[in-house]
This record gives C-alpha cells, structure tokens and sequence, in this order.
C-alpha cells in the first residue's frame, strides 16, 4: 500500500544551516506520520543528517542538481525524480526557510489536487503520478523551457494548471493563501486561524519566528 505523502528535503552542496536544522526539526515534529526523505548530491557526506534524523532516508542523484535552487529545478523536471518515489501518493517538498504552521498535510493531500505551491516554489504538494506522466509526455517542451533563463520550475507548472483545459488541478489563489503565505505578510499576534499550513521565507529566527514555534 503507498504512503499518502513522503516530506522531500534538498541538501544543497553548501549543506544545511542553523536555521535549515531548526525549521526541518520543527516540520519532523508536527507531521510524525510521514516519511522523511532527503535528496542530495551523490558524493554528498551525510552524517548529520543521519544523526539528527536517524529515520530518514537518503536519495542520491547527480551533483549538478544541488548547486542551487535553479539546478535543483532541474531535478524537479526530471522523471528520474518522481519515478523514484513510486511508493508514495505525493511529494511534499521543502526547500528551506519554511516553517510548518499546522498539522495539515493530510488534508492537502486529500482536496485533490495534483499541484499546490508558494509563489517561489520553495514549498509545493504534487503528486507523483501526474507528475510523472507529465514530465514522460512535455519532455521537448521541458527541455525548451531548461534552455532558456529562467528562475525554478514554479512557472512552468503555473502555467499547466491554468487555462480552459489545465493538465493540473491546482487550487485557486484565495485557497492558496491558506497552503502558504510569505512571513512578509504575517505580523506576530495573528490569530491562528487566520494562518496558512506553511509560512515561507525565514532567513532568521525573527519575532514572528519565535511566536510561531511556540504556537
């Protein structure tokens, strides 16, 4: 039987910080149920990550994939990815800076949805059979769109869940905003039923910070 969700980590080649630590710890301890699994480069050395997580698992792919967000976009547009990932429903990734709010991954996975992402891409919900199937079926339109600059994978699948016939079913913005919203926009105090299931975009552990991992 598949999992309903596997929590998908990056390690970029310059490893993860304090903070990486501090919000990862903090996401483990909110959504116990779910497999944790980090993707790094192949020679990456991971006894940290083993230690700090000792029930983690370890996929290893192509160093040019964790340069950098950008690289790892790359990856994320790879069907070698999502193939991987066979014995589970989707894939809840987590580039960093993100701090998990609530306890509701189940019921993201559960409103249907083959693709839900912040604005940046730094947080997405997809799942692995649609994702799969498209990555297998727009492999020219893919690679046209790698070859271009460009700034993550976000606006490539932005624009496939859109228009009259979208190939993915993505939520509307107002539903959205209650995935993930930007720390930017969140004052300390906020009542917490006004806050999403992920804030993004910590760079330090501010006030707001503070008050969230207390909450």
């Amino acid at each position: 039987m598949r999992e309903l969700a596997a929590i998908v980590i990056p390690v970029f080649a310059k490893g993860l910080s304090k903070l990486d630590f501090s919000l990862l710890q903090h996401a483990v301890g909110k959504l116990t149920e779910f497999s944790l699994v980090f993707v790094c480069a192949d020679d990456f050395r991971d006894e940290s990550l083993k230690e700090q997580f000792p029930g983690a698992t370890v996929y290893r792919y192509d160093p040019a994939y964790f340069t950098d967000r950008n690289a790892f976009a790359r990856l994320l547009m790879h069907e070698d990815l999502y193939d991987r990932f066979g014995w589970s429903e989707n894939l809840f990734i987590l580039q960093g800076e993100s701090l998990i709010v609530k306890n509701e991954l189940h019921y993201w996975c559960k409103q249907g949805h083959d693709y839900v992402s912040d604005k940046e891409g730094s947080c997405s919900l997809r799942n692995v059979d649609r994702f799969l199937s498209l990555v297998r079926r727009n492999k020219r339109g893919i690679n046209n769109y790698l070859a271009a600059p460009y700034a993550g994978d976000h606006s490539y699948w932005e624009k496939k869940s859109g228009g009259i016939w979208p190939s993915l079913r993505a939520p509307t913005k107002i539903v959205s905003a209650y995935f993930s919203r930007p720390c930017g926009e969140i004052s300390p105090g906020t009542s917490p039923d006004r806050l999403p299931f992920v804030i993004t975009g910590f760079r330090e552990e501010n006030e707001l910070f503070k008050s969230l991992v207390e909450f």
